[in-house]
């Protein structure tokens, strides 16, 4: 079990189980609202927009607003990125638009 709150300016404040990173909001970044499972704490930007951190060309970090169009089980169905994508899902937390990222796909480190 974790908990979340929102400071008066914003920031996200997490205390408790912490054993896949739950616990760890990022740092410097300002949030409207946070939605916490079991598992998971989800947050929207200051604006209220809801999205995702993915590489682009050269191995820079972008973050594109998402429409969720549905889910079952451990799936959830996106509209608002390309047909190929990138997507940063582990260690989002620590970039902005523009950051250069070293990655790995399947065990490959680029």
């Amino acid at each position: 079990m974790h908990s979340c709150a929102l400071t008066f300016e914003g920031k996200a404040v997490c205390w408790g189980l912490n054993l896949v990173g739950q616990s760890n909001p990022p740092m410097n970044r300002y949030f409207s609202t946070l939605s916490l499972g079991e598992q998971h704490s989800c947050g929207l930007n200051e604006k209220g927009e809801i999205g995702v951190r993915h590489i682009v060309d050269n191995d820079i970090a972008k973050f594109s607003k998402i429409e969720i169009l549905g889910d079952e089980k451990e799936f959830v169905w996106i509209t608002g990125l390309p047909d190929q994508a990138k997507i940063i899902t582990v260690g989002h937390e620590f970039v902005s638009n523009g950051d250069t990222v070293n990655y790995i796909i399947e065990g490959i480190v680029k």
